[in-house]
């Protein structure tokens, strides 16, 4: 399978670096990525990528909007945005631009596989759907006779070529999609042909005789009048084939009364196909496909089997029978009959019931299925394999070249939805990741401190038990007793947080003397603290530049063995840059690629959030130096 190409469309070249060998090391083909304020459209005419990521910020917001157009309008490549922003306002203006997808950064591996995954495949089932729906049209535009589909709202909502040029409203206008049904009729005559399709609305097929408009003059036209079906079995609609009266018996000796019929479900087809791939209930959409299959064929059963991981077995996991029953569950093995030839080649087969030269497993699927004939269409998806769907029939040359080619389209359709439904539940597994992964960032930068310090006065507390010194063990408990307190309330805060938008209303200087407070009172820990007063921060800023410091000065109060350290935000140029330095013990330091600790990994993500990046130096021995600086709003 080839490669898909991805550009990356970023503004930060560090993320967009990363995100790069991600892709790369995903097995995707990348370009390069490039700055937004590059000729982007003529950089994806020349490279002509498939999937396009795209970075958007609160101040370049628009421009990436414009941009996302543009190449979905002339190139119809799918777009997937990358932001840091969780925004509202942001959200819906991205939505009108109808993106494949978002990303919010810091961009998780698994996360960027996940979404580029479900972008591609979406992009590539909605081209699948506009060539299945181009065919069927193709196949009515070819018809001799008028078909028109009429919803519930007796508007109507599709008509092929012959309809086109042959029936003329009652006023002389050409027909039109969306307008009223009658205005097809003399007024005279509408009440009648009304009363006639209340009944097809109620599930029944109606043939009317009736004087219509058609190349300006009354003419004489019979129509065949069939519901329309959802996969619910709710009628939404009604189809309409006319032909002439004077073309009525020319056009009998063409077609059969079956052949009639089923050029009629096939539209029933056309007009439910979104709602098949859409779908995501599997065991319900499954339940369609059988029915439908069965209804469109005149077959005397129809099944669907899917293929076993190990691609040796294809298993009944559905079925919609006449007469002879199938047994949900049922296990076949793919070599020994056409299954392995249908799945090899992508071809559908047809086999009849030889009694002179049977192979011993079509012997027993003809007894099992009670028929003399079966036709086997392949479900595939992109080039792979998912299983069959089995067709089976009491007379020996049911199958004729006439259904084998709808059914072909019909099972193409079927895989696709298959598919979709497989891509839904993925989807839903991603965001559960996405949440799980917030949520534990958010414990551990405050509930894990609290529930840490009630440790440690825990045993303050037996300490000075066994000492004998009451009044400092009452204390110590109170604080125990406090603190868990503050544990219950931060994680309750943390629950609330999952349904509500965040509302920053304190700075972050009162935040962050708030914290230092709080830690020289429990651990007699100093810090001396400077916050220029020319920095203004933003609200998603105040937010991860406090809980990165939170989370500095909670380590060196755990692991420096010192009493003092030194908090410093200030801004140079167009940055923002904030410290936060001790000189305590120390640890080893490599590089950021090598963290394996969640508090140091939060500080990079947050950093990431911004846009920013962090430094951190330390020895043992020599303190820890951390360094974050992220750009100005």
């Amino acid at each position: 399978m080839t490669k898909s190409r991805i550009l990356v469309v970023e503004q930060d070249a560090i993320a967009a670096s990363r995100i790069k060998d991600s892709l790369e090391k995903f097995g995707y083909e990348v370009p390069d990525h490039i700055s937004p304020s590059i000729d982007v459209i003529d950089v994806v005419r020349k490279k002509r990528p498939d999937l396009v990521l795209i970075g958007i910020d609160l101040d370049e917001a628009t421009a990436g909007f414009t941009i996302a157009r543009q190449i979905y309008a002339q190139f119809d490549v799918p777009i997937v945005y990358l932001t840091p922003h969780s925004n509202n306002e942001i959200l819906r203006s991205a939505l009108k631009t109808e993106p494949f997808g978002f990303i919010f950064k810091p961009v998780a591996r698994e996360t960027l596989l996940a979404s580029i995954e479900t972008a591609l495949h979406k992009h590539w089932a909605e081209q699948t759907l506009k060539v299945a729906n181009a065919e069927l049209k193709a196949i009515y535009d070819s018809s001799l006779n008028a078909h028109i589909v009429i919803d519930q709202n007796w508007s109507i909502k599709f008509f092929n070529r012959v309809a086109s040029e042959r029936i003329s409203l009652f006023s002389g206008r050409p027909i039109e999609q969306g307008c009223p049904v009658h205005a097809l009729f003399p007024e005279e005559d509408w009440q009648k042909f009304k009363d006639k399709m209340s009944q097809v609305l109620l599930g029944e097929t109606v043939k009317v005789m009736q004087w219509v408009m058609s190349n300006g003059k009354k003419r004489w036209m019979q129509f065949y009048c069939n519901p329309v079906i959802n996969d619910d079995g709710q009628v939404t609609g009604f189809c309409i084939n006319a032909m002439d009266f004077v073309d009525l018996h020319t056009t009998t000796e063409m077609l059969s009364d079956g052949e009639q019929r089923l050029l009629s479900e096939i539209q029933s087809v056309l007009f439910t196909t979104e709602e098949l791939v859409n779908s995501a209930d599997l065991g319900n959409l499954l339940d369609f496909v059988v029915t439908q299959a069965r209804h469109l064929s005149n077959a005397e059963g129809v099944a669907v089997l899917l293929l076993s991981p190990d691609q040796e077995n294809l298993t009944v996991v559905s079925a919609s029978t006449l007469g002879s029953r199938v047994e949900i569950g049922l296990q076949l093995p793919v070599k020994g009959w056409i299954a392995d030839n249908v799945l090899t080649t992508h071809r559908i087969q047809k086999r009849i019931h030889e009694k002179d030269n049977p192979t011993w497993l079509l012997d027993k699927l003809f007894s099992l299925f009670k028929g003399k004939s079966l036709l086997c269409a392949p479900l595939t998806v992109r080039g792979k394999p998912l299983g069959i769907l089995l067709l089976w029939s009491k007379e020996k040359d049911f199958f004729n070249d006439w259904n084998t080619p709808m059914i072909h389209l019909f099972a193409n359709q079927v895989a696709l939805a298959l598919h979709n439904a497989d891509l839904h539940i993925q989807n839903l597994e991603l965001t559960v990741r996405q949440e799980r992964h917030r949520l534990a960032r958010e414990l551990h930068d405050s509930v894990t401190q609290s529930l840490y310090s009630i440790g440690m006065s825990a045993l303050a507390a037996l300490g000075y038990a066994r000492q004998g010194l009451d009044d400092k063990a009452k204390n110590a408990v109170e604080l125990v007793h406090a603190l868990s307190q503050t544990a219950l309330a931060e994680i309750r805060t943390n629950l609330q947080e999952m349904y509500l938008t965040d509302n920053n209303e304190k700075s972050f200087g009162q935040m962050l003397e708030s914290y230092c407070d709080s830690l020289k009172k429990q651990f007699n820990f100093e810090v001396d603290l400077t916050i220029d007063s020319n920095v203004e921060l933003a609200g998603t800023q105040v937010e991860h530049l406090y809980y990165i410091a939170k989370e500095a000065l909670w380590n060196t109060v755990k692991h420096a063995t010192v009493d003092h350290a030194k908090v410093v935000l200030t801004k140079v140029a167009d940055t923002i840059i904030l410290t936060i330095e001790d000189r305590g013990a120390g640890f080893n330091f490599e590089s950021l690629d090598t963290i394996n600790t969640i508090g140091l990994r939060n500080l990079q993500e947050r950093a990431e959030i911004l846009r920013g990046r962090v430094t951190i130096q330390s020895k043992l021995g020599q303190g820890t130096r951390i360094k974050v600086q992220v750009p100005s709003e």
